[in-house]
């Protein structure tokens, strides 16, 4: 059985070359794609996170990675190669996840 990259677990991830206001460099990133879409697609969604979490806004979602404060951005969610991912680090909850999906909604604006 072949593995894949799940929903909710967090990897490192180079996110360059970026362009503008794309979050930069090597960082920590939740896998927010379906674990369907995960094992066949040859792309993954991801979210980047940061430590800095002085505010979250409703489009954020603040978590633990590796016992430190971080948080979900998920206005910079996006589709990339699955060669782009590192190390796996950690994974979120199941309330987190409901959590991601809360911000997805508001970032997508989707109202149901």
């Amino acid at each position: 059985m072949s593995s894949f990259p799940k929903r909710g677990e967090i990897y490192w991830i180079n996110l360059e070359p970026t362009v503008g206001a794309e979050t930069k460099k090597i960082r920590p990133c939740l896998i927010i794609s379906s674990d369907i879409g995960n094992e066949y697609s040859p792309l993954v969604m991801i979210a980047p996170i940061t430590s800095k979490v002085c505010k979250v806004y409703p489009f954020e979602v603040q978590v633990k990675v590796r016992n430190k404060m971080a948080k979900v951005m998920l206005n910079q969610a996006r589709a990339l190669d699955k060669s782009r991912l590192g190390k796996k680090i950690d994974v979120i909850d199941a309330e987190h996840i409901k959590q991601v999906e809360k911000a997805i909604k508001i970032v997508f604006g989707i109202s149901t």
